[in-house]
Order: structure tokens, then C-alpha cells, then sequence
């Protein structure tokens, strides 16, 4: 019955991810791009629900799930630069592209911190995955398809996070000195 509710869960998401929310709508400009949105995040629950309840791969399917809701929480992004702005579509495109490279690094980060607090090196390997990420998503696409103010936004606020993040893990790694021992 677990494979079976797999099989179709898998098949949903290429479906979602194919037809209803595709990638064209995070490199192209578009008035909607978080159309679907609903059905991707509901995937992705379901892709936790699943994750939760497997006994092999349980870190892979829960990883996924993550994957599918920051994929979703993208489109909204994207979706909510266009919706506040008043400016022209392109413009707001590039406003909203900005916001995701500093909410990946943001999430990257968080990802980053949490693995060295709890000591769990898939949380650090996840958000350094995730810096990775969005450093290729700055030199692939922001350097090619963005303003150069978007551009130079884009880098400040991600190269503050990659800043942050190496005070914060340095602070974290470092053992704590006792006073009374000094």
C-alpha cells in the first residue's frame, strides 16, 4: 500500500510540477507565476505525510517535501513582488528575484545554523547545499537576466547572509571556555 501511495505521489508531483506550476514560471516573467501554487503545497504535505511513514529513504522524502514547499514558497515570492509593486512586470520580476536570492540564502543559513547547534551534519550539508544553490542561481541567471541594480542587490544581501552565516557558525563551533577555568 506504501508503494502504491508512493507511485501515485510521485506521479502527482510530475504532473504538478510539469503542468501546473513549471519552471518557466521562476526564469520567465510572467503576471501569475504562483498559479498552482495550492496544488504544489499540497504535494509537498502529502510528500511529508508519506516521509514520515516510510521506513527506507525517510531523510530523501522529507528532504523532497522541503524541496517542493521551497519551490512553492518561490512562486509566492515571485507572485507577491508583482502583486505589491506597481512598477512594470520586468521590473517587478527582478525586484521578486531579488527577494528569492536573499530568502534561499536566508533559508540556506537557517539550514546552516540549526546543523551546527544540533550537531547534525544533513542540516549543515542541506544548507550549504542550499548557499551553493543560490550562488549558482546569482552567477547563472541573476548576472545574465537582471538590472544591475537588481544584480548588485542580489549580491549585497546574499553576501551579508554568507557573512552572517560564517560569524554565526564560527561562534557556534568554537567550545565554550569556562571563566572559572581561565
Amino acid at each position: 500500500l506504501w508503494i502504491a501511495a508512493a507511485s501515485l505521489l510521485a506521479a502527482d508531483a510530475l504532473g504538478v510540477v510539469g503542468g501546473l506550476t513549471p519552471p518557466e514560471h521562476l526564469l520567465t516573467a510572467n503576471s501569475n507565476p504562483a498559479s498552482g501554487v495550492v496544488a504544489l503545497l499540497a504535494v509537498a504535505a502529502a510528500t511529508a505525510a508519506l516521509g514520515l511513514t516510510a521506513w527506507n529513504h525517510r531523510d530523501w522524502i522529507l528532504a523532497g517535501a522541503c524541496g517542493l514547499a521551497l519551490y512553492a514558497a518561490s512562486l509566492i515570492v515571485l507572485e507577491l513582488a508583482i502583486r505589491v509593486s506597481g512598477a512594470s512586470l520586468e521590473t517587478d520580476f527582478e525586484r521578486g528575484h531579488t527577494a528569492l536570492s536573499a530568502m534561499w540564502g536566508l533559508t540556506g543559513l537557517t539550514l546552516l545554523v540549526l546543523g551546527v547547534a544540533r550537531r547534525s551534519s544533513r542540516l549543515r550539508y542541506a544548507g550549504l547545499a542550499l548557499f551553493g544553490l543560490t550562488l549558482a542561481k546569482i552567477f547563472l541567471f541573476d548576472l545574465s537576466e537582471l538590472s544591475s541594480v537588481a544584480r548588485a542587490a542580489s549580491f549585497v544581501a546574499v553576501g551579508g547572509l554568507l557573512l552572517a552565516g560564517g560569524v554565526l557558525v564560527q561562534r557556534l563551533s568554537e567550545p565554550e571556555v569556562d571563566i572559572l577555568e581561565q
